[in-house]
């Protein structure tokens, strides 16, 4: 079982490495470190590792250094793009954070044994199980969510005006229309940051989300993809194949693979693009560059059907099961789980909340969500899926190189079914 665990791990960070210390007597160290604390009077510290950006989550973290002054706080605020391969690579040596943020790639470390196991904490009953489950592996949990998260496609009201666009698009084809009338206005019609492989991941993946994953015959089709019995190649080909018309009308171009998600911010905030996809997270980001900016919100245009939301249960906050520090911890996590902590982080993060009889409205700039979110056209199919982070990273890069105008879109459901692949030789038997 070691060589399962390794492997899985190994495969996630795309390098050789060795296991080192995951037995028993690191948690008898833990158990020591944490019946001696303050003794001497002075701060436990408590280290957290987070992708997130610091004014996002600042007023949670403050509010606990103020409840709990026992506690310091080592805080290591890590680019997204490099956050899996220093997490694995601190877990897999037997250090690494007390606690961190995790997302899809939850299962793996719990399949590597990395993250402590949180069902019988008290906290756990606190929370919504559309919120816990994302974070689950084997029916026991691992995380406690943040927000959900919310994406689909900010516009500019005003230059909507202009270009001659009285109601947002619900079609693929709408959509496409009034990118050539905004052009035709002088404007940039959409702006993203593809230097990031992210966000024509989601956008791809969500014309999938309305036209097949909305489908109630094909809701079992997650787990049968993650266990080898059903592919993306030969499921997913005219989905893509509608959103290629976006590249090859000329709408998104090979230029914005050099432009990351803060400069495509910059772009829309500033008015020289109409149209950005993203979520709840860049709402005070938004307002903040340009408070005279008058932007709402719509659903991703589908295909066929209604419009669907990318979106879900986001990030959590996992333990390592090796920590030295494991009652601060749970306590961090304990404090997270509190009406008051969760509200803080809300207000600048948005999105709603999982904790039982607690309900946090979106911004008004996100009122365009609200049908979608009340009709529960919201998904994010990776949350079902083992080895997730791995696959759409292979998937998003694909894409990528799509843009960049090499291989092809059959090539991108191809690797992301072989990468699967990899996966599941690793997934623990």
């Amino acid at each position: 079982m070691k060589k399962v665990f390794l492997s899985a791990i190994t495969v996630v960070i795309g390098s050789a490495m060795l296991l080192s210390g995951c037995g028993d007597a690191k948690n008898d160290d833990a158990k020591v470190s944490n019946d001696s604390k303050a003794s001497n009077g002075k701060q436990q510290e408590l280290k957290l590792m987070i992708w997130d950006k610091e004014e996002q989550i600042k007023g949670a973290l403050d509010l606990f250094k103020e409840k709990h002054p026992e506690i310091k706080l080592d805080i290591s605020f890590t680019d997204n793009k490099q956050y899996d391969n220093i997490l694995n690579t601190k877990l897999a040596s037997g250090s690494g954070p007390d606690v961190f943020e995790v997302g899809a790639q939850i299962r793996n470390l719990a399949a590597a044994n990395f993250t402590l196991d949180l069902s019988d904490e008290p906290f756990i009953s606190k929370y919504q199980e559309s919120g816990l489950s994302s974070f689950s592996y084997k029916g026991k949990y691992y995380g406690v969510p943040w927000m959900s998260w919310v994406e689909g496609i900010f516009y500019n009201k005003t230059a909507f005006e202009k270009a001659g666009i009285t109601q947002v698009p619900t079609t693929w084809d709408e959509f496409l229309q009034d990118h050539a009338k905004l052009k035709q206005s002088g404007i940039k019609p959409q702006t993203m940051g593809a230097k990031s492989w992210e966000p024509m991941m989601k956008q791809s993946l969500d014309l999938v989300n309305a036209g097949f994953f909305s489908a109630p015959a094909n809701k079992d089709w997650n787990a049968k993809f993650s266990d080898k019995e059903a592919n993306m190649s030969g499921t997913f080909d005219k989905y893509l194949e509608k959103w290629s018309e976006i590249v090859k009308q000329g709408y998104l171009t090979p230029d914005m693979l050099g432009m990351d998600p803060d400069q495509a911010l910059d772009e829309f905030a500033t008015g020289k693009a109409a149209m950005w996809e993203s979520g709840n997270w860049s709402v005070n980001t938004i307002k903040q560059k340009n408070p005279d900016l008058d932007f709402g919100f719509f659903p991703i245009p589908a295909i066929e059907g209604k419009p669907w939301l990318m979106g879900g249960p986001g990030a959590a906050w996992a333990i390592n099961k090796n920590s030295k520090a494991i009652d601060a911890a749970k306590t961090f996590l304990e404090f997270w789980s509190t009406p008051e902590a969760q509200l803080a982080a809300q207000k600048t993060y948005g999105g709603g909340i999982f904790l039982k009889d607690v309900t946090a409205p979106l911004d008004p700039a996100m009122d365009g969500a609200k049908e979608a979110l009340a009709e529960g056209r919201i998904f994010a199919p990776w949350n079902e899926w083992f080895g997730a982070q791995a696959i759409i990273l292979e998937y998003g890069k694909g894409m990528q190189n799509y843009l960049a105008g090499g291989g092809s879109l059959s090539d991108v459901l191809k690797n992301a079914d072989k990468k699967r692949n990899e996966m599941f030789e690793t997934a623990p038997k």
